[in-house]
């Protein structure tokens, strides 16, 4: 009786464990800016560069030197009062720390892991545009494009054996997009825009020297030759402008990303960016005068 009052408060004090604490996540997506042009008729167009920073993913994440930040570049350009054109890339260069000495959420498959992400995207699309009111001061927007990216992962640390190690992981995905958004010309100097956006992603045969074990810990091993489907939603995307200067915008965007299930592996569920906004018809319209 006595051993299994006590083989039962051990089990018991695991699964209460374990229900306080979650797997470190290995990251294998990370949201853009979204490209939502403001556009109103032919001849419009977008030349944008966005500082960006995003967040680990859990609130709960201590870790100050956990960092998450990168740059997009973005083109768009109306040929018709109804049709435009866009393209985009963005940069990311992200780390994490799981640290077994911290107080973390995190149950470290290792005792230190220092882990460091790179990732790389590139995105063309095409899309009808049209006015929501006589006035054109409410602009619908339907988008959908394609894209193709890559990332890799290098983390080192120690394991429980105390023994320092080194892990690495790259992949690539394809990535097939829709995305609807609704702006709203609110003055001649200032712009607000909603967005959602979703994604279908196909991810390629990873090169890794993880072990099986450490892939399946990692759910790594879920998502090769596989689809996943992402949702962003940008209810913060606005433009602002001086009355000098039409042609060039302050541009700002706050994009939340639908993270994956439990069971399957991460995505990053934030992203800000603030950026600089050109519109090249604009400025050499002013210079032709």
């Amino acid at each position: 009786m006595k051993n299994l009052i006590q083989n039962s408060v051990i089990v018991i004090s695991m699964l209460a464990y374990t229900g306080c604490t979650v797997r470190s996540p290995r990251y294998i997506y990370s949201p853009s800016t979204p490209n939502n042009p403001f556009i109103q008729q032919k001849g419009d167009s977008k030349l944008a560069a966005f500082y960006s920073s995003g967040h680990n993913g859990n609130q709960k994440n201590d870790f100050s030197n956990n960092t998450d930040r990168g740059y997009d570049l973005q083109a768009a350009y109306a040929f018709s009062n109804h049709f435009a054109v866009t393209a985009g890339y963005y940069y990311r260069n992200e780390y994490d720390e799981y640290l077994k000495s911290s107080n973390s959420i995190y149950d470290n498959y290792f005792w230190d892991s220092y882990v460091h992400y790179k990732r790389n995207l590139t995105e063309v699309g095409a899309g009808y545009f049209f006015p929501l009111n006589d006035r054109k001061t409410v602009m619908l927007n339907l988008f959908a494009g394609f894209g193709v990216a890559n990332f890799s992962i290098n983390e080192n640390g120690t394991d429980y054996s105390r023994v320092a190690y080194t892990r690495n992981y790259s992949n690539s995905f394809t990535k097939f997009y829709f995305q609807p958004s609704i702006n709203f010309f609110v003055t001649k100097y200032l712009r607000l825009g909603f967005v959602f956006k979703t994604s279908n992603l196909y991810y390629r045969t990873a090169s890794t020297d993880y072990s099986v074990n450490e892939k399946n810990y990692f759910y790594l091993n879920k998502i090769e030759k596989r689809n996943f489907m992402v949702s962003e939603f940008t209810g913060i995307n606005i433009q602002l402008n001086h009355p000098r200067y039409k042609w060039i915008m302050l541009e700002g965007a706050i994009t939340s990303s639908g993270s994956l299930h439990d069971s399957l592996p991460k995505a990053r569920t934030y992203n800000a960016s603030i950026g600089l906004t050109f519109d090249i018809e604009k400025l050499i319209r002013k210079k032709s005068k």
